[in-house]
């Protein structure tokens, strides 16, 4: 045999000893996405809460069907600590029309200080898809301040007259809470 051989299979025999020594350093205990995210959401809790929330404000980006991303105002009145109502506006970026509109009720369905999980039910018009909107979905909001927050939700649009929709739109955003007493 000659060297040339004998290096290739001596680097071969080093490579698969360190990818089999690799493979034993992993862990198989890595804990799921649902546990990991369960246990960032309540373990860094900052004590802030909901309880004398009575205006929200929220803008971010939305996933809509069929348009690629859109741009979202919503505006939100706690009418109880665990129930409020909802009217949201969608644009295509600074200066575009408004190209939809939406009004709703919200249940907080879990709140932990500074976590809050609504599900929602919104109804209104989608200009783009020329129809009525019926949009069931869930919100999750999680403080940044006293003032502030940060959200994530999943809805899933129903348009009134056209063929069911099975793509769920996603929206990411932030807004400011307006505590009791500041606006009469």
């Amino acid at each position: 045999m000659n060297m040339k051989k004998i290096a290739i299979i001596g680097l071969g025999a080093l490579l698969l000893a360190s990818v089999s020594t690799q493979a034993q350093i992993v862990s198989t205990n890595a804990p799921s996405f649902v546990t990991s995210f369960t246990d960032y959401a309540t373990q860094i809790n900052t004590n802030y809460n909901y309880d004398n929330v009575t205006f929200d404000v929220e803008t971010g980006y939305k996933q809509a069907t069929g348009t690629g991303s859109a741009s979202f105002a919503k505006f939100g009145y706690y009418a109880t600590p665990k129930i409020q109502l909802n009217a949201e506006i969608g644009y295509f970026g600074i200066g575009s029309p408004i190209n939809s509109f939406e009004a709703g009720i919200g249940y907080a369905v879990y709140q932990n200080y500074d976590l809050r999980v609504t599900a929602e039910i919104n109804g209104g018009w989608d200009a783009n898809e020329r129809a009525g909107l019926v949009d069931p979905g869930l919100e999750l909001k999680k403080k940044l301040s006293p003032n502030t927050y940060a959200s994530l939700g999943m809805y899933l649009p129903y348009f009134v007259g056209k063929a069911f929709n099975t793509s769920p739109t996603f929206k990411t955003g932030v807004g400011c809470t307006l505590p009791e007493g500041v606006i009469k």
